[in-house]
């Protein structure tokens, strides 16, 4: 049987690789595009979404983050190559800090973005669910961005 640790991993392993194929084949007009106020784009939400799984990992070990979530919301052009370099980079620190997760980290208490205290474990799944949550929406946008260029784009 997994272990909780490994199950988790492999949750957000199977979220990365979505995210990929969400990726796929995408015109690359797609990523920046903006379906309406007050949403993001697709390289906006990827950024975002990388963004808060790095620091939740670090939360969870107890190691500094340098986080600067406004950061991820700045609109600026991105390629397809470059948003897949972030996913790659997310592949890597999820290996090297996710490979050292334990269950004593799972169990201790830390503070994330100045809320109480919670589990490690309940950071991890609050996390994955932020993932999941924002990979519709990148999904939806795609879909959308879609249906307003049209049959071949543009």
């Amino acid at each position: 049987m997994a272990s909780t640790v490994g199950t988790i991993l492999d949750l957000f392993r199977t979220a990365q690789q979505q995210i990929r194929d969400d990726l796929r084949d995408i015109d690359p007009a797609a990523l920046n595009w903006v379906p309406g106020s007050d949403t993001s784009s697709i390289a906006i939400l990827v950024a975002h979404m990388l963004g808060s799984e790095s620091e939740t990992l670090r939360v969870v070990k107890a190691l500094p983050s340098d986080r600067i979530r406004d950061t991820e919301f700045e609109v600026e052009p991105k390629s397809v190559a470059e948003v897949l370099r972030h996913v790659d980079a997310a592949d890597q620190l999820l290996e090297e800090i996710g490979g050292t997760i334990t269950d004593g980290d799972l169990s201790s208490l830390s503070s994330r973005m100045n809320r109480p205290p919670e589990s490690g474990l309940f950071h991890l799944l609050r996390c994955y669910g932020h993932v999941r949550e924002h990979t519709a929406h990148l999904e939806l946008t795609r879909q959308l961005y879609e249906q307003r260029a049209g049959p071949g784009g543009g």
